[in-house]
């Protein structure tokens, strides 16, 4: 099976369960974004249906917090199901978009100072991928100083404040968290995508969430793994493919 094709059975096991769930198990009364967007634009006044512009005036107009509440869900919605089944790759993407602009930013600058327009693009273009990929680079040194920092202090308070100590924690600290990483960033996101998703946008039940939860978990270590076997098995076949010496 392809790469491409265990993303989408891996999305589709997603859908499937989560839709599954949310169609009938929640035992809280609370109102249903999806069914008032159908109200909305169903419904009769007086006898007489009312233009699809004026029911998305209402839909989309603002109370007294300045935003529509139905608006809000559907937000909610949408970022809670991202965060659910893509976290940690939404995680990844934000975090390079920061480099990449600041890099495109910096290279345009110089490229159209230096040589017209053109080449304010091109250096755009390059400083945008060394910046993205900088970016994650200098967030995992980042991950790994702070690991490093409550390590020393962790193990120095359970043993001694000296140098070799403070070494030694650190650098376990740092190797641990950078372990644990991903891990953290999937429940992080899962659990918050869940509330989000179901409890916020749907009004799903507590246990529902737990189960989303659960199921955004798994399909995220599914998208994951799958990542790591395709690139795994392009590493083999390249260096199958390599020229002997």
């Amino acid at each position: 099976m392809s790469h491409h094709s265990r993303l989408l059975l891996w999305l589709l096991l997603g859908l499937v369960l989560g839709g599954s769930l949310l169609s009938g198990c929640s035992t809280v009364e609370r109102d249903n974004p999806l069914e008032d967007l159908r109200r909305d634009l169903t419904e009769s006044d007086e006898g007489i249906v009312r233009a699809p512009v004026d029911k998305f005036d209402r839909w989309l107009a603002p109370d007294e917090f300045g935003l529509s509440l139905t608006l809000m869900r559907l937000t909610q919605g949408l970022v809670g199901f991202l965060l659910l089944f893509a976290g940690y790759a939404l995680y990844k993407f934000l975090v390079m978009l920061g480099g990449f602009i600041v890099g495109a930013i910096l290279g345009y600058g110089f490229g159209a100072e230096e040589g017209g327009r053109l080449l304010g693009v091109l250096l755009a273009l390059v400083g945008g991928w060394l910046g993205g990929v900088l970016a994650w680079i200098l967030h995992m040194l980042a991950v790994f100083a702070i690991g490093a920092f409550y390590g020393a202090i962790l193990l120095a308070a359970l043993i001694d404040w000296e140098t070799w100590v403070l070494l030694l924690g650190g650098v376990l600290g740092g190797i641990l968290l950078l372990a644990l990483f991903q891990l953290i960033i999937v429940l992080i996101t899962a659990s918050t995508g869940a509330v989000l998703f179901g409890g916020l946008a749907l009004g799903a039940s507590d246990i529902v969430i737990l189960i989303l939860f659960a199921v955004g978990v798994l399909v995220q270590y599914g998208l994951l793994a799958s990542r790591k076997e395709e690139e795994e098995k392009k590493e083999k076949e390249k260096a199958k493919n390599a020229p002997a010496d």
